[in-house]
C-alpha cells in the first residue's frame, strides 16, 4: 500500500508537468501574428496607402520634423533614439513606396527578443505610428501662424498614428512605449485629459511589463550593447515615471513602492549617440517624487479614511491638510531646492537656446503653487487659528514663495518667447502662466498690485492669438474670476492691465528672478483683511474656475 506520501509527491510531479506545459510570458503562445488576416491583401493595401498619404513627400522633411520633435525634449526625456531614427525613416518609406508594395516588406530592422516574433507587416505598423506621431509633434512646435478653421497642424498624422498604435500588442517594445508618449504629449496641447491620461497610461503599463522599473543586474560578462540597452531602459522608464506623475497630479498618480531601477545617475552609462542630459533627467525625478507625494497628501483621499480612529470631523481633516502642505512644503525646500536647484539657479537657464532647464524649473514652480493653493482658503477657519498662530512664520514665508514663484514663471515664459523658444499652441506654456495668474489674484485679494498680471494677461492673449486651446480657455476663466471679485467689492483690475499688446513683451525680458530669497512684501494674512465679505468662501469659489479649466474630460 502505498503511504500518503508517496501519492502527494506524485501529485506534484503532476502538477510540475502541466505547468511545464502551459506558455509562459515572453514564451511560446498563440501565434497571433502568424495567422492571416481577414483580407489581408486589402487590409495591407489600404495600410500602405493610407501611411503613405500623411508621409511627408520628401524623407528630408519628415527628417526635419522629427528632429524638431526630437529637440522639444531630447535633453530631459527619453523619446527618440538619435542612433536609430534614419534606419527607421528609411524602412517606413520604403515599404510605403509604390514601387514596393504589393511584395513583402523586408523583416524587422532589429530582430531583438521583442521584435522575433513579430510578423514583418506588424513591425511596420507599428514603426508608422511612431514616425506619424513624431511627424504631428514636429509640425505642432513648427507652427508660425495663427490657426485657421480648427486645422491644427499635424492633426491627421497624430489621428493616425493613434489608430495604428495596437493597444493590445504582445509585443511590447521600447518604440511602442516611446509612441504612446509622443502621442500623451501631442494630445494634451488640446486639452484632451482622458486621452492623455489613457495614452501616457498604455506607456507606463508597457514599461512594468518589460520590467523596466526593476534592477537589472549585468554580468560581468555583458557585452558592450547589453549595457547600453540597459541604460537606454532606465532611461525610458524614469521619463515614463515623470511624465505619468506630471499629468496625474490632480487625479492622483499611483504609488511605485517597489520600483528599485537604478536613478539616472547611477552607473549611467555615456551612449555617445546623443547629448542626453541624465543629470537633468535625475532633477526631474527627484521633483516628480515630490509631485506624487502633494499627489497624494494634498488631493488624494479623504485624511479620516485612514486614521486608526477614524476621528470623523471636519476640524480634523483640516488640521491634518494644513500640517501636510507646511511639512511637503518644508521637505521640498530642503531635500530638492537646496540639493537640487541650487546649482542650476547660477547658470542662465536658457543657455544655447534650450529651454530644458527652463522646464524644470516652470515645473518646479507649478509645483509650489500646486502644493500653496489649498492653503489660502484654510487661513480663514476659525477652527485652525491656533494651530496657523503656531506655524505663523513657515505660512509666511510659504505665501511668500508661492507669488515669488508666480512671478518667476511669468518672467521666465516672457523670456522664453523674446528667444523665440516659446512653443505657441503649448498645453503647459498656459497652464503655467494661468496658474501663476490664480496667485496673483489671490494677492489681489489682499490689495497687493504685481506688475507682473500685466505681461501675465499678455502672454495668454499672445498664444490665444495663435488657437491655444489652453490659453482660450484660461483667458475665459480669468475674466470670471475678475468679474467673481469686483462682484464682491474687491479691488478691480484696470483694463490697461488686461489689454497689453505682445510687444509690451519685450520691455519685461531681463533678470529672471529666483524662488531661493524671497525680497517680497508679506501678503499680510495675519492682519484684518482690507476687503469687504468672507475671504475663505471667495478664495474657495476662485479655485473652484481652477478646477473647471483642468477638468478631466477637457469641457
Amino acid at each position: 500500500m502505498e503511504s500518503e506520501l508517496d501519492n502527494l509527491h506524485r501529485q506534484v510531479q503532476h502538477l510540475k508537468t502541466q505547468v511545464a506545459a502551459q506558455p509562459t510570458p515572453g514564451g511560446d503562445m498563440w501565434p497571433y501574428d502568424s495567422m492571416e488576416d481577414v483580407n489581408s491583401s486589402q487590409l495591407r493595401q489600404s495600410l500602405v496607402a493610407t501611411v503613405r498619404s500623411q508621409l511627408p513627400c520628401k524623407p528630408e522633411e519628415a527628417a526635419r520634423l522629427v528632429e524638431r520633435a526630437y529637440h522639444a525634449y531630447s535633453l530631459e526625456f527619453y523619446l527618440v533614439r538619435l542612433s536609430s531614427i534614419a534606419a527607421m525613416l528609411d524602412h517606413v518609406y520604403h515599404v510605403a513606396s509604390p514601387e514596393t508594395y504589393p511584395y513583402a516588406p523586408p523583416p524587422p530592422l532589429y530582430p531583438t527578443h521583442d521584435t522575433a516574433a513579430m510578423s514583418p507587416w506588424r513591425h511596420f505598423q507599428q514603426l508608422s505610428a511612431y514616425i506619424l506621431a513624431l511627424v504631428a509633434f514636429g509640425k505642432l512646435l513648427d507652427t508660425e501662424e495663427p490657426v485657421e478653421n480648427n486645422r491644427y497642424p499635424g492633426s491627421q498624422c497624430y489621428l493616425l498614428a493613434e489608430q495604428l498604435l495596437r493597444v493590445n500588442t504582445e509585443h511590447t517594445t521600447f518604440v511602442h512605449i516611446q509612441t504612446a508618449l509622443v502621442l500623451g504629449l501631442y494630445a494634451a496641447n488640446f486639452n484632451r485629459f482622458n486621452t492623455c491620461y489613457n495614452l501616457i497610461g498604455i506607456a507606463l503599463r508597457s514599461a512594468v511589463a518589460l520590467n523596466l522599473h526593476r534592477h537589472r543586474e549585468l554580468l560581468p560578462t555583458a557585452t558592450i550593447s547589453d549595457r547600453a540597452e540597459a541604460e537606454r531602459a532606465k532611461r525610458l522608464w524614469w521619463s515614463v515615471f515623470v511624465l505619468d506623475t506630471i499629468w496625474s497630479i490632480k487625479t492622483v498618480h499611483f504609488q511605485y513602492t517597489d520600483t528599485d531601477v537604478d536613478l539616472p545617475l547611477d552607473n549611467a552609462i555615456n551612449l555617445k549617440e546623443d547629448s542626453f542630459d541624465n543629470g537633468l533627467l535625475e532633477d526631474n525625478v527627484h521633483l516628480a517624487k515630490h509631485i506624487a507625494k502633494i499627489s497624494r497628501l494634498i488631493y488624494g483621499p479623504n485624511i479620516r479614511t485612514f486614521s486608526v480612529n477614524y476621528i470623523n470631523s471636519a476640524e480634523f481633516t483640516q488640521k491634518q491638510l494644513l500640517l501636510h502642505i507646511l511639512n511637503s512644503f518644508d521637505t521640498m525646500q530642503n531635500d530638492f531646492e537646496e540639493c537640487h536647484l541650487w546649482l542650476r539657479k547660477r547658470q542662465h537657464i536658457l543657455e544655447g537656446g534650450i529651454r530644458a532647464e527652463a522646464n524644470l524649473f516652470l515645473r518646479y514652480h507649478q509645483a509650489l503653487i500646486i502644493l500653496s493653493k489649498p492653503i489660502f482658503p484654510l487661513l480663514h477657519e476659525p477652527l485652525l487659528q491656533s494651530l496657523i498662530e503656531e506655524n505663523r512664520s513657515r505660512i509666511e514665508l510659504l505665501t511668500q514663495k508661492c507669488v515669488a514663484a508666480a512671478i518667476a514663471t511669468i518672467e521666465i515664459i516672457t523670456t522664453i518667447r523674446s528667444q523665440n523658444l516659446l512653443f505657441k499652441l503649448g498645453f503647459w506654456e498656459a497652464q503655467y502662466v494661468f496658474m501663476a495668474m490664480i496667485m496673483l489674484l489671490v494677492a489681489r485679494t489682499r490689495n497687493i498690485k504685481i506688475p507682473s498680471f500685466v505681461y501675465g494677461m499678455s502672454l495668454l492673449r499672445h498664444m490665444a492669438h495663435y488657437r491655444n486651446i489652453n490659453a482660450i480657455t484660461c483667458l475665459k476663466r480669468l475674466d470670471q474670476m475678475m468679474d467673481l471679485l469686483q462682484a464682491n467689492g474687491m479691488p478691480l483690475v484696470p483694463a490697461s492691465e488686461t489689454d497689453v499688446t505682445p510687444v509690451a513683451l519685450e520691455q519685461y525680458c531681463g533678470y529672471l528672478p529666483s524662488t531661493m530669497v524671497v525680497d517680497m512684501p508679506t501678503l499680510g494674512w495675519f492682519v484684518p483683511n482690507p476687503c469687504p465679505g468672507n475671504h475663505g468662501e471667495l478664495l474657495h469659489r476662485l479655485f473652484a474656475f481652477e478646477e473647471l479649466t483642468f477638468s478631466i474630460d477637457g469641457n
